[in-house]
């Protein structure tokens, strides 16, 4: 069985009035996906009409014509466990799970309690059954997670979600498990990342598909299998962000794409009947026209070279938190634009310490 992983997709922002005409594909550049069984990634942006619930946070609502590009590249499972799901509260994640159904999309990690938020996702695949988890392990202040009672997305709880794979496993002949975590903009996983990856793995994932950095990190081989920390952006567009900061300002500000947000890729997985797992990830780039085209420049190669090779240092540590610095640094320039001012006011705000800025949130 075949798999290709893709990225964070959110077809948001420019991409909705390009969508609308049909003569738009994105992906038209891709050839090697006909000889795949299944593709599956991160739906980043809900696909709803209702009204945002935090009026200060940066949201992303997904085009309604996004089954056009689902049905015509045969994307057929998504995770909706990240941190943009609830951007429009349960309703909104109760639309897209909707949408999701009526063009017969699969779906993992959100639901309308806790209990269907954990549910695993089976389907069977070149006679092999396949289960699909999905979790998040983001902070955040508006409400994101499923309750005992509530809608929401599947939460990461430590040795009950390992218990969760565990029980999946039991089941199917392989699982993969989408976990949204990680500092937004760094190119490293965090140590903490690297002892929970491998945990699940231990737990009996053949493959873990990472998101929410927005960026490219290393693929780790552990035991056998596969860790994307992250996949980084695929398909993602910039966009006005329009909003109401804490003293009730109307503001507008531009969401840009860091260039390195730009390299992405897929990863194609093949799972064997000996239960061997065997992997290659096709670098590729999204282009400003909003299309993926094939192929880096071997100067992007030598960096990512040296990002995997730093994944084998016994000294790792120091890597991963001077990364995650640069990471928060990185965030905040693709906030704010250029002025050190504008982003140091970013960090404040966002942090609650003032309640005035001039266009953050």
């Amino acid at each position: 069985m075949r798999l290709v992983a893709i990225g964070d997709l959110s077809l948001n922002g420019y991409y909705h009035n390009r969508l609308a005409r049909n003569s738009f594909d994105p992906l038209k550049e891709i050839t090697s996906w006909n000889s795949t069984d299944l593709i599956v990634g991160n739906l980043e942006s809900p696909i709803t009409a209702t009204p945002r619930v935090a009026p200060s946070k940066c949201t992303l609502r997904g085009s309604t014509e996004a089954y056009q590009l689902f049905a015509k590249h045969n994307m057929q499972v998504f995770s909706v466990a990240n941190n943009h799901m609830m951007d429009f509260g349960p309703a909104g994640l109760t639309d897209t799970l909707k949408y999701l159904d009526t063009f017969d999309v699969k779906h993992v990690g959100g639901g309308e309690s806790l209990y269907a938020a954990n549910q695993p996702l089976i389907m069977e695949q070149a006679g092999q059954r396949v289960a699909f988890l999905a979790f998040c392990d983001v902070d955040q202040k508006s409400p994101l997670y499923a309750g005992e009672t509530t809608t929401g997305v599947a939460p990461w709880l430590g040795e009950h979600s390992l218990d969760a794979i565990r029980l999946a496993k039991t089941h199917v002949d392989w699982l993969v498990v989408f976990m949204h975590w990680g500092v937004e903009m760094s190119r490293l996983p965090t140590e903490e990342q690297r002892i929970t990856g491998r945990k699940v793995i231990e737990a009996g994932a053949d493959a873990i598909l990472g998101s929410h950095p927005h960026v490219l990190q290393p693929i780790e081989h552990y035991g056998g299998r596969p860790i994307a920390y992250s996949l980084g952006n695929f398909l993602f567009s910039p966009m006005y962000w329009r909003g109401t900061n804490a003293d009730g300002e109307p503001f507008c500000s531009k969401l840009r794409l860091h260039p390195l947000s730009r390299r992405t890729g897929w990863l194609e997985i093949d799972f064997e009947n000996s239960h061997s797992v065997t992997w290659h990830f096709h670098p590729a780039r999204l282009g400003h026209s909003l299309n993926i085209y094939p192929g880096w420049p071997s100067s992007w190669k030598k960096e990512w070279d040296t990002l995997c090779n730093l994944m084998e240092s016994e000294n790792y540590g120091p890597h991963s938190q001077e990364e995650t610095a640069r990471g928060y640094e990185r965030t905040f320039q693709r906030w704010n634009g250029k002025s050190l001012w504008r982003r140091m006011e970013m960090r404040l705000f966002h942090h609650g310490l003032i309640q005035r800025g001039r266009d953050t949130q």
